[in-house]
């Protein structure tokens, strides 16, 4: 069973998202689940794919996006195996660790980004596991060496979290951003911005992250 509290976050994404790409989907591409709603303790939602008690009630029936939209890949199992080495898994932990993100949202961001290739360079200029920008490093005092794993890890947690802080915790906003930077998510009223790579990035990376969570 998959658990998942909420703010308006994430869950967010599958209420935007899932419902436009189903129409995409062919009777044998669909794969239906459905998500339960139960409030905790302290009055925030939590959200779950089987009921967890007895105040739980169907939040929404889903289903999982088409393999393509839009001429973008949207997988719904791995394309490869990855190959997480342990020096690098400790750094994505103590990143996570250290700007309170989920370690599984980190590994899917990279995973999406570079597919774990350190030495990965956009023709925009984007270097290493997270695809930092010059510019971006610089905010955050790292100019130099941005292909390190560890630098580049952390400016990439640290954009993440001011991301986080920026959009008030909502998800999929944050990837958004990080695609296409915070300017062009504000430009759109706080809404993900209406360019193709961009919305096909955002529910990539939630698939990720949501296998990275199943795998703990």
């Amino acid at each position: 069973m998959n658990i998942w509290h909420s703010r308006g976050g994430t869950l967010g994404a599958f209420r935007r998202f899932f419902p436009a790409l189903v129409l995409c989907l062919s009777p044998t591409q669909a794969l239906a689940a459905t998500i339960y709603v139960t409030s905790t303790i302290d009055g925030l939602p939590s959200y779950s794919d089987s009921p967890i008690g007895p105040n739980s009630q169907v939040h929404m029936h889903i289903s999982a996006p088409a393999r393509r939209i839009s001429g973008f890949d949207l997988p719904d199992r791995p394309e490869r195996s990855v190959r997480l080495d342990a020096e690098l898994l400790e750094i994505v932990r103590g990143a996570a660790r250290l700007y309170e993100l989920p370690e599984a949202l980190l590994l899917a961001v990279i995973h999406v980004e570079s597919g774990f290739n350190r030495r990965a360079l956009s023709p925009k200029g984007a270097v290493g596991l997270m695809q930092i920008m010059p510019a971006t490093g610089a905010r955050y005092g790292v100019s130099a060496d941005l292909g390190d794993p560890a630098k580049n890890i952390g400016v990439g947690a640290r954009y993440l979290r001011d991301l986080f802080k920026m959009f008030k915790g909502d998800t999929e906003l944050v990837l958004a951003a990080y695609n296409a930077g915070e300017g062009a998510v504000i430009r759109y009223r706080h809404t993900i911005p209406p360019f193709a790579e961009t919305q096909a990035y955002v529910v990539k990376v939630l698939h990720r992250y949501a296998e990275y969570t199943r795998r703990g």
